[in-house]
Parts: C-alpha cells; structure tokens; sequence
C-alpha cells in the first residue's frame, strides 16, 4: 500500500463568508480541481482519496475571538459539504458509484484567526488570512478494490495515539503507525497461529526452505489495522479503538517472542523454525524500515 499525501491552500473568502462558489475564479478554480482529482480517483479505482484534513482560518474581526473562531469552523464545515456533493455529481457524471464517497473520513478544525497567513493589516493582503487548507490523502493497493476505507482507519489510528501518555507500549505503537504511513517500510511480521497450523513436512526440509516458508505467510500490519472493521464503520468510541491497538501490539510482541523461545510447538518438528526465524527476526529488529526495529528489546 502506497499512501500519497498532498496539500492545498484557498484564500480570499469573502469576510464572514463560508461559500465556496463566491471564493474569487482563481481561488474556486483550486475547489474544482479537487473535486476532479477526488472523482477520478474513485472511477479509476486504483488510488481512492479517502482522508482528509480540513482547517478554516479567520481574520482578525472587531467581534472577537469567539467570532472568529466561528467563521473558521464554518468555513471547513462548508469545503467538507462542497466537496461531498461536488464530487459525488462529478463521480456520476463519470459513470462511477457517488456511494463510495460516504467511505472518505474529514477531520475538521477552526483555528479562528490565530494563526493568520500574514501579518499585514492592509487590504488586499489581510484577505489571505481568510483562507481554508485542505490536505487530503490517497491510498494505493495492490488488488485496488480493497482500497477504499483502510486510509481513514490508519489515519484515525495514528492521530488517537499521538493524543495518549507516552509508555512503552505507546511509544512501540506510535513507532509502528509512524512506519505504516510511510511506503518504504517493510511492513510485515511472522503470524504465529499460521505457523503453528504448518504440519510435521517442515522435517524434511533444509534452513533455506523453511525460512523462505516461513517468510511466505507474514501477514501485512497495514492491512490488519486499516482493513479491521473494529477501527471503522459503523463508527466506534476512541477508547476502544485504543484498546484494540493495544491488543494488537501485545500479539505482535507475543508471536515475535514465541519465534524466539527454543521450544518445539506442538504439530511442527521444528527446532530448525525457530532458528531460522530468529535470525529473521534479528536481522529486522536492527533494521530500521522494519516493523520489527520498533519491537527490539521486548
């Protein structure tokens, strides 16, 4: 899976004003390129732009802070209502399902006039500041029609981590989403359950054969995290998304564990598993595009 992160900024909203098709032609011409880019992705099927970040800004206004912070707040509610309806008429219109669209995750924020894009306390310049920057996100996976829907889970996952008191069990999963948004990272780890399943022909095979065995039924940490519907839809409390990431961190600790102790499990005749995982294991650790590097020492 490939995530592709991209950025935009819309300036000169009208004072007080939240409308999208009012913003000056430059500034709406951005709106509709989006759109565009929001409705091929879904057709084309291969890279979904499923998430996305929305911050309205304000300027300074003589009715306060508290105003100010209204209008930024309407301001990214309206983009999210714009671009929904826009791109589920464009998504038509181009023979695809506008549906697919309710699977896209928007999270939206007002920072009121608070963090103004210039200081200039003359016009035109002082319009900047009332500006909304979208950033939004596509997801590419390998088959496609299982893309949409996983960006927002990682997403939602990442973001409710970085909100907990660090420990070592955060810190371990901060480490391991931080890895799973990033395209270069070998995302992959030795599901024990599916190991143990493998029956008593690993015998008669050499250190080569069972490692690349082995090797063929690791299981991908982005897919088991963005593609478990505890972390989607229907929606489901934030305390239990954490609890479920927990979980998930303890079972990745356990199975790397379990790979390590010298024991013969039970239907595998197998020290020579063990030993050839455990080099595996070893190499990854010390490997810092690996999942495992954020495991080492547990």
């Amino acid at each position: 899976m490939k995530v592709t992160i991209k950025e935009i900024n819309v300036f000169r909203f009208p004072q007080h004003s939240a409308e999208i098709d009012i913003l000056p032609s430059e500034e709406k011409s951005k709106m509709d390129t989006l759109v565009e880019e929001i409705a091929n992705s879904f057709v084309n099927g291969t890279s979904p732009i499923v998430a996305y970040i929305i911050v309205g800004h304000a300027d300074n206004d003589p009715q306060g802070s508290d105003f100010e912070m209204q209008v930024s707040i309407s301001r990214a509610e309206a983009a999210k209502e714009w671009l929904i309806k826009q791109g589920k008429i464009r998504v038509q219109q181009l023979g695809g399902d506008p549906s697919e669209l309710d699977y896209a995750e928007f999270s939206l924020f007002g920072y009121g006039a608070s963090d103004p894009y210039t200081q200039v306390q003359t016009f035109p310049e002082r319009e900047m500041n009332r500006r909304i920057v979208i950033k939004y996100a596509a997801v590419e996976i390998d088959p496609p029609i299982g893309a949409i829907g996983f960006l927002p889970n990682l997403t939602r996952a990442t973001t409710l981590m970085q909100l907990q008191p660090t420990d070592d069990r955060i810190t371990r999963i901060r480490c391991a989403l931080a890895k799973l948004v990033d395209p270069a990272t070998d995302d992959t780890y030795f599901d024990w359950i599916e190991l143990s399943k493998v029956d008593g022909s690993l015998k008669g095979k050499d250190e080569q054969q069972i490692l690349a065995l082995a090797k063929s039924i690791i299981r991908s940490l982005r897919r088991d995290i963005a593609n478990n519907n505890l972390y989607g839809f229907p929606f489901v409390p934030d305390d239990v998304v954490i609890q479920n990431l927990l979980q998930w961190e303890e079972n990745i600790r356990n199975t790397k564990n379990k790979l390590y102790q010298r024991e013969v499990a039970e239907g595998i005749g197998a020290g020579p598993v063990h030993k050839s995982a455990g080099r595996y294991i070893v190499r990854n650790q010390d490997n810092p595009n690996s999942i495992l590097s954020c495991f080492k020492n547990t």
